[in-house]
């Protein structure tokens, strides 16, 4: 390869191209390029907040107990789903037997979650169904989708077997968050 007196890079001659200016290294690679688990991450981040706060201004404005309680639901799912997937983004390396659920929450803030949707579970209950549902995972986003699943299975469980309207509506507002999330994880 020829050098100028400027010191850039020319294709020798006797090429079709020789004389021209020659790429500079390491120009062209996708090795800054997101993956597609980092690019489904950031996607979901960044749906999360902007409907997150579109439901917390939803549930503000609504009257009538059911859409204030599915608002309120929403809120939370969002906002959980949001703590799995910011865990997820920042975890490179997460320890052997550790979930994302465990990076993102103490035993007090997912009894919170539970106890918003009236749940019989404990938090001992979501940690365990995580770290077997996490097993195999490849991808932190994949990892993500599968343990925001746990949540959404608890909701629909109490939306099944509840009697009381506030609560019904709780958990459908929750598990549709939740859902939301994990089909932006799984674009």
């Amino acid at each position: 390869m020829a050098v100028d007196n400027n010191g850039d890079n020319h294709q020798p001659a006797g090429r079709p191209d020789g004389g021209q200016y020659a790429p500079k290294a390491g120009q062209g690679t996708d090795d800054d390029l997101a993956t597609p688990s980092e690019v489904a991450l950031l996607d979901a981040a960044a749906m999360l907040t902007g409907r997150r706060e579109q439901a917390r201004r939803d549930a503000d404005a609504t009257t009538g107990d059911d859409a204030w309680y599915t608002g309120k639901g929403r809120y939370l799912g969002y906002e959980y789903a949001d703590a799995i997937v910011d865990a997820a983004r920042h975890a490179d390396d997460i320890p052997e037997g550790t979930t994302l659920t465990d990076m993102a929450f103490d035993d007090e803030a997912l009894a919170e979650y539970l106890e918003d949707m009236d749940s019989d579970s404990s938090p001992d209950d979501v940690r365990s169904t995580a770290a077997h549902a996490a097993e195999g995972a490849a991808t932190p986003a994949e990892r993500a989708e599968r343990e925001l699943g746990i949540m959404e299975d608890f909701a629909i469980s109490r939306m099944r077997t509840t009697d009381d309207r506030d609560s019904l509506h709780r958990a459908m507002g929750f598990a549709s968050a939740i859902i939301d999330a994990r089909d932006t994880l799984r674009r």
